[in-house]
This record gives C-alpha cells, sequence and structure tokens, in this order.
C-alpha cells in the first residue's frame, strides 16, 4: 500500500457508524489532493516487474478494488462515455463518488420512505430532483442511503473512471425502480449467502429430487423472506402435497407478501378438483 493509501487507511479506520457525511468526506477530500493514484499504479507496475505472478488486487474489466476495511471500501469504476439504464438502483448503504478522470452527467432523485426496507411498496416513486446535472471531474457527491439516488447518465467527453468510496453498515435489501415510470419494480438483496440461497433453492426444484426436502424445510425457517419463500415454491415443485404442508408452515410467517402469496395459493388450491 503507498503511503497516501495507508494515511488515508489509518484515518478512516477507526471511523466509528460509518461517518461517510462528515469525516468521511473530510478525509477523501484530503486524499483527491495528492498523488495516490499514479502512487498506486507504480507500485503495482514495480511488484509486476519484479514477479510476473503478481496480481495489484481483486478486479476485473471495470472494476478495481484498491482498499477495503471491515467498515469501508474504496473501488476505483470504469463507466462508458454512453450509457443507458432500464433500472435504477437505490443504495442500502452510504457511499461516496468521485468522477477521477473527466466530468460525468447524472440524475438524482429522492427516495419516499422505503421503510421497512424489506417490503416493496409500489406506489413510492422516486421523486426527480436534478436531472443532466454535471458532476466534474474531482468533486465528490454524497449519496445517503435510503434517501438519495444516485442514476450515472454518461460522459461528457471520454469513458470515466469514478472513485467509489463505500461504507459496509449495509441493510439486507436495497429498492430496484422502473427508469421510465420511476415505480419501484422489486427488492434486490445485498446478502450473497441470501442469493445464493435462493438460487439453490431454485435449483433444487427444478432438479426434482426427493431428497432435498429436508433441507428445503430447514429453510423455510431462513431470517430472508426471500430464502423462505424460494424453498416453499421448491418444495411444492418436487412433491404437491409436501408444498401443501409447507404453505402451511408460512401462513403466519412475519413478511406479510408471504401471507399474502400463502393465502392466495392455499385459496387457488382449495378450488382444484384433486382426487
Amino acid at each position: 500500500m503507498n503511503t497516501y493509501l495507508e494515511k488515508f487507511y489509518k484515518a478512516v479506520e477507526g471511523l466509528k457508524d460509518c461517518d461517510l457525511e462528515v469525516l468521511g468526506m473530510q478525509h477523501l477530500k484530503a486524499l483527491l489532493k495528492t498523488s495516490y493514484l499514479e502512487d498506486l499504479i507504480h507500485d503495482s507496475l514495480s511488484k509486476l516487474n519484479l514477479d510476473p505472478n503478481y496480481y495489484p488486487t481483486h478486479a476485473s474489466l471495470n472494476h478495481w478494488h484498491i482498499l477495503n476495511t471491515n467498515a469501508f471500501s474504496l473501488t476505483i469504476i470504469k463507466m462508458k462515455k454512453e450509457h443507458q439504464t432500464k433500472y435504477i438502483n437505490s443504495y442500502s448503504f452510504d457511499k461516496i463518488i468521485v468522477p477521477i478522470t473527466g466530468d460525468i452527467l447524472y440524475n438524482s432523485y429522492k427516495q419516499i420512505n422505503p421503510y421497512p426496507e424489506n417490503i416493496l411498496d409500489k406506489s413510492k416513486r422516486l421523486i426527480p430532483v436534478e436531472t443532466k446535472k454535471v458532476l466534474t471531474k474531482n468533486t465528490p457527491l454524497m449519496i445517503k442511503k435510503y434517501e438519495s439516488v444516485f442514476s450515472y447518465q454518461g460522459a461528457l467527453n471520454d469513458d470515466v473512471m469514478i472513485l467509489s468510496f463505500s461504507c459496509k453498515n449495509t441493510s439486507s435489501y436495497g429498492w430496484e425502480y422502473d427508469a421510465k415510470t420511476l415505480h419501484p419494480l422489486r427488492l434486490v438483496s445485498n446478502s450473497k449467502q441470501s442469493a445464493r440461497l435462493e438460487h439453490t433453492c431454485k435449483l433444487l426444484g427444478a432438479l426434482g429430487h426427493i431428497s432435498s426436502l429436508p433441507n428445503l424445510f430447514h429453510l423455510l425457517n431462513n431470517s430472508h423472506h426471500n430464502v423462505r419463500w424460494a424453498a416453499a415454491s421448491a418444495i411444492m415443485t418436487i412433491n404437491f402435497n409436501k408444498g401443501i404442508e409447507a404453505l402451511h408452515l408460512l401462513e403466519h410467517d412475519t413478511h406479510p407478501e408471504i401471507v399474502e402469496s400463502v393465502k392466495n395459493g392455499l385459496h387457488q388450491i382449495s378450488t382444484l378438483n384433486i382426487d
């Protein structure tokens, strides 16, 4: 780690309650005045010259993760000059973004009371605040979770690199909105474990093996409602009678959408002529 990043790391490591808005912004602005990026690149290249198997940091074609602590992450993201999206995603964590190679355009919105955050209320549209706003190079922008929503709209000149400073004190779900209507579409889980378990349930349901049932029934008690519902759906796919049993176990679930879905499902089953 180069000197500037090491100093920044020590400064933010002890921040309490993910205070990005005041102290985090202060330390980030100080970092931006240094040659941290050039030093980081030179440091990585020198190590690469010494060891051809050296990997500088966890990275992809579009993301370069340059700093991770228990509370924060610092990432460089490459964005295309031209950008169109069908969706707008709210952040479930506080975040500061800084364009570091050029100016960018963005839209900002206000999110209306998305609480509880794990229950999607489709009547709560985003409220537009600013459209095609210019964020100039090396200017930090604070994005507060469940309050302000940021939507990248492209760069003014070439593809651009954006520095992202994020708090890891995240909630379980973010909301995804339709970019045209601004209505909520779906919940997006921020838990890798729950997302993987949900997809595993769907896979087990598609495979249809009876041996999967004990594990699926166990997942009906999972703390994430998307996992509980995916498990019940998989059980129903594998064995109809066991599926009915799973629905009854979720009749008094803590999540209202599951309770409503179970009620509707059991009603539909009651109308079937099953011998």
